[in-house]
């Protein structure tokens, strides 16, 4: 058996409508903009971070290699009693320290990428429900609305020539009463004559 739903204002499923296509258009504003947050940060760890690192990496190893070139130069010449090669260790222990930090920052770059990648693939696998119903299941509902507000709208129309048309034969059912009274009226006088005089009308 088919159910039927008791619908007593039209305004108010317009207004459900709107409401349902609001919610629709924030959350897919949401889900954009959640989204596009995590691209950006996938790229920044990527693109940016990784690169500013690899960029620096390279650049201290050749500052590396310019300092162990110094100091070889430097231990091969006359050596200073008081300072020996002193600059030239300072220099090139402090290119080597760059350097390994440089190195270990990519570690860490490569390690937040891992990390990063695991938490957006397990977000994106909760969201994919919303982001179902934002696509299809409101879309779906919306247009069931729709037809429902068109069909109820015609249905509407539909009743209130009816109405108007009932009430022009109720109208003219009275009137017809009027003149059937009248006819009554008129038999039952030619009757009551009938019977004062002694006859009787079939």
């Amino acid at each position: 058996m088919a159910k039927q739903a008791s619908i007593k204002s039209i305004e108010a499923v317009r207004e459900f409508k709107t409401a349902l296509t609001e919610f629709l258009d924030r959350g897919r504003v949401a889900m954009s903009s959640a989204n596009a947050e995590v691209q950006k940060t996938m790229d920044w760890l990527k693109y940016d971070q990784m690169s500013y690192w690899q960029r620096q990496a390279r650049k201290c190893e050749q500052d590396l290699n310019e300092a162990r070139v110094n100091l070889y130069r430097k231990q091969l010449g006359p050596v200073d009693q008081q300072q020996p090669h002193r600059e030239e260790k300072e220099l090139y222990e402090r290119a080597k320290r760059r350097l390994e930090r440089a190195r270990q920052q990519i570690e860490k770059v490569q390690y937040w990428i891992r990390v990063f990648e695991r938490e957006a693939t397990i977000y994106r696998g909760q969201v994919q429900p919303m982001g179902t119903i934002l696509e299809y299941h409101v879309p779906s509902g919306l247009m069931k609305l729709e037809q429902a507000v068109v069909g109820l709208e015609r249905y509407l129309a539909l009743q209130a020539p009816n109405s108007e048309f009932q009430a022009h034969d109720d109208g003219d059912d009275e009137d017809d009463g009027s003149e059937t009274e009248t006819d009554d009226d008129g038999s039952k006088g030619d009757t009551a004559a009938g019977q004062a005089d002694g006859t009787v009308t079939e």
